[in-house]
């Protein structure tokens, strides 16, 4: 499988970068735990939630029309699942990190999805 590794932040504070460092991190290392080839990394800064048009996101879902990647990775649906992107994200294949972790912790203690 291919991904394309997607990051973001919707704040701008002196930290901004500390904190795309660490998504990114926590991407790679899943992506080598699942065998899971990187074939791009898009990060977007600073954009407020109600921002829908992010460029890197852009370029991320068209790489996966485009067919060069099989999935976005990320670490959350955070403020992406707002408006047209909740649509979009609805339409391709991405496996959000703290997503999987929820389900999984769920799945541990016996509840039902």
């Amino acid at each position: 499988m291919k991904a394309v590794l997607y990051a973001s932040t919707s704040t701008s504070n002196p930290f901004v970068e500390d904190t795309i460092w660490g998504q990114r991190t926590r991407l790679m290392s899943y992506a080598k735990e699942h065998g899971i080839e990187v074939i791009g990394i898009h990060s977007d800064l600073g954009f407020p939630s109600s921002m829908v048009d992010r460029p890197q996101f852009r370029a991320a879902m068209q790489t996966i029309k485009d067919g060069s990647a099989d999935v976005i990775l990320m670490t959350s649906y955070g403020s992406l699942s707002e408006g047209m992107c909740r649509e979009a994200l609805q339409n391709l294949p991405v496996i959000a990190l703290d997503e999987v972790n929820q389900r999984t912790e769920r799945e541990a203690e016996g509840h039902e999805l």
